[in-house]
């Protein structure tokens, strides 16, 4: 806006060369949009990292500490937008999904439930044996070299004996996961699954739920993308 004109833009306040309107309402992504559109707007698009430091000076000079959704999303392809350089931690980022491991502390099935779940994340659920394989080459080069590991995914049979389905979301656990000779449900008390890496191979393993083993969790596949100012 050329400055002699002395034009009022308000609510929109400039900052470096872009004019910007901070909503102090909490809505929804969807909202957001839709109300940025209704103004003529969009939701803002970071086309740098300078871009984005000066409105990290605005926001936090002007006590304006608070989550801010952005135009990012992955409604077109799923996955954090590459362009945001986000910080996942302690997800890691293996394929195209986020896992942390829990390499530490060992913990029984239903502890390690609710670890992941205290993260806002699952239990692993391997949806492809290409997907296992991802992991376990992960975990080899990474945690357990050549070792035997033992680390709790959200396999169980708690439903119906005998068929193991992902507690996460109730499928039916793929056939080629497993390990020869498994689910064998020894002395009938082997009821939740685990990924057992031995010899550089990974394969899924029934197991007694009380037993401690490391853990995997899984992280929800974000849709849209926000920045946090503390």
């Amino acid at each position: 806006v050329p400055g002699f004109l002395n034009v009022t833009t308000a609510p929109f306040v400039k900052i470096g060369s872009g004019y910007y309107y901070f909503e102090s309402k909490a809505v929804t992504w969807y909202s957001a949009f839709e109300s940025c559109r209704q103004m003529e707007a969009d939701l803002i698009a970071f086309e740098s990292p300078e871009e984005l430091n000066l409105i990290y000076k605005y926001v936090t000079e002007a006590n304006k500490v608070a989550l801010y959704w952005t135009s990012g999303t992955d409604l077109t392809e799923q996955g954090v937008p590459g362009f945001l350089n986000i910080t996942t931690a302690p997800f890691v980022k293996i394929g195209s999904g986020y896992y942390f491991v829990e390499s530490a502390n060992k913990k029984n099935w239903f502890d390690a439930y609710e670890s992941c779940r205290r993260m806002d994340a699952d239990l692993i659920t391997f949806d492809s044996l290409v997907e296992m394989n991802q992991i376990t080459e992960y975990l080899i080069d990474t945690i357990v070299a050549q070792n035997l590991s033992l680390f709790w995914s959200s396999g169980t049979d708690f439903a119906e004996q005998d068929k193991h389905v992902w507690f996460s979301n109730g499928q039916l656990i793929s056939s080629d996961l497993w390990l020869p000779g498994e689910p064998n449900n020894l002395h009938n008390k082997e009821h939740c699954d685990n990924l057992k890496i031995n010899n550089g191979l990974g394969g899924l393993n029934d197991d007694r739920c009380a037993e401690l083993h490391y853990s995997i969790c899984e992280a929800p596949q974000p849709k849209t993308a926000s920045f946090i100012i503390w």
